[in-house]
């Protein structure tokens, strides 16, 4: 009996991190863009980190073939949202001046079935 219980925890685990993967973003040497191409499923979210100086200035844009996959944005010093791209109000675009030096994690989903996505992010 504890050997069942103890594989549905196990089992429960493993879905819980399938369900919301993350990943860094990273800048070619030069470079102050990136393009991602992804896909994320009905219902699921993937995050991506990626670090910033106070005072930059970042824009973000997603695109997707049905217009579905939007994002929002967290500061991961202190995990505030950024204005105008929060989880009550998920965008397709947000740009603005960053308050601090940290991460900042880009949680990607759809607001309607599974989508896949061009998400372009600029630090200058």
């Amino acid at each position: 009996m504890k050997t069942k219980i103890l594989l549905t925890v196990l089992l429960l685990i493993v879905c819980a991190f399938q369900a919301s993967s993350q990943e860094r973003i990273k800048f070619k040497k030069g470079e102050y863009y990136t393009n991602i191409e992804g896909a994320v499923a009905r219902g699921e979210v993937y995050s991506y980190l990626v670090g910033a100086s106070k005072g930059q200035f970042m824009t973000i844009t997603i695109m997707s073939p049905e217009d579905n996959a939007v994002f929002y944005i967290l500061r991961t010093d202190n995990w505030q949202y950024m204005y105008g791209a929060t989880e009550d109000n998920p965008t397709t675009r947000w740009e603005g001046v960053l308050p601090a030096g940290c991460d900042y994690q880009i949680v990607v989903g759809s607001n309607r079935g599974g989508s896949e996505y061009t998400l372009q992010v600029v630090i200058e």
